[in-house]
C-alpha cells in the first residue's frame, strides 16, 4: 500500500455546463487540516492516476509565453506556507474555469489541489465529480453522493522534486491523456508545452 507525507490539500468547485461558457468558481476558504482521511483520499487518487496507462509527460513552456500556471506555481514555492497556498490553488481553480469556457465539450467538477512526498515531492490536481452510491445504518440502506476518486476527470502531477532541480532529463509534468478536445484544455492550463513523451520520466 502507498504511503505518503501529506504536506497540504484544499477543495474548490468549478460549475460549467457542458457547451455553455457559464463556468462559476466556488472557493474554499482556508486549507484543510490534515488527517488520516484526506491522507488516504491523497492516495486513492494518486493510485489511481498511477494505474491510467495514456498519460504523457511534458515540461513548462519557456520563453516569452510563460504560462500564468507556472508563474503562480513559482510564487508558492518560493514561500511554501498556508495561505500561499490557498492563494495558489484559488488562482489555479481560476485558471482552470477560464481555459473551460474556452472549451464548450468541458464540464465542471471538484478541484483537488494536494502537496505531498512520496519519495519525490508532488503537486497533484485532480478534477473528480460525484458519483451516486449507497449505505446503511442498522440495516437500513440509504442513497448517498460521494467524490468519485475511481474516475478522474482529469489531472495532472508536478514533479516539484525535479522541477526544482531543473533536471531536464526528467520532465516534471505528467497528464492523462483524455478526450483531445477535453484534455488540450487541461494541458494549455498547466501549461504544458508541445515536447511530449510518453514513457514515464517522474
Amino acid at each position: 500500500k502507498m504511503s505518503l507525507i501529506l504536506h497540504r490539500i484544499v477543495m474548490h468547485k468549478i460549475d460549467k455546463t457542458q457547451h455553455l461558457t457559464d463556468a462559476i468558481s466556488t472557493y474554499r476558504n482556508e486549507i484543510y487540516t490534515n488527517n488520516k482521511v484526506l491522507e488516504t483520499l491523497t492516495i486513492s487518487l494518486a493510485e489511481n492516476y498511477s494505474k491510467k496507462t495514456s498519460k504523457e509527460y511534458s515540461n513548462f513552456r519557456v520563453g516569452e509565453n510563460t504560462p500564468p500556471f507556472k508563474t503562480i506555481l513559482d510564487d508558492y514555492l518560493a514561500d511554501t506556507n498556508d495561505d500561499i497556498f490557498l492563494s495558489f490553488s484559488r488562482r489555479a481553480t481560476e485558471q482552470l474555469s477560464e481555459k473551460m469556457n474556452l472549451k464548450p465539450a468541458s464540464t465542471g467538477g471538484f478541484l483537488v489541489i494536494v502537496d505531498y512526498t512520496n519519495v519525490h515531492r508532488f503537486i497533484l490536481i485532480a478534477l473528480v465529480n460525484k458519483k451516486e452510491g449507497y449505505t446503511e445504518d442498522n440495516l437500513d440502506i440509504f442513497r448517498i453522493e460521494q467524490l468519485n476518486t475511481d474516475q478522474l476527470g482529469m489531472a495532472g502531477f508536478i514533479n516539484i522534486s525535479n522541477y526544482l532541480n531543473d533536471n531536464i532529463e526528467y520532465r516534471p509534468l505528467s497528464l492523462m491523456r483524455g478526450t483531445r478536445e477535453v484534455s488540450d484544455y487541461f494541458s494549455s492550463f498547466l501549461g504544458a508545452d508541445s515536447n511530449i513523451e510518453t514513457s514515464s520520466h517522474m
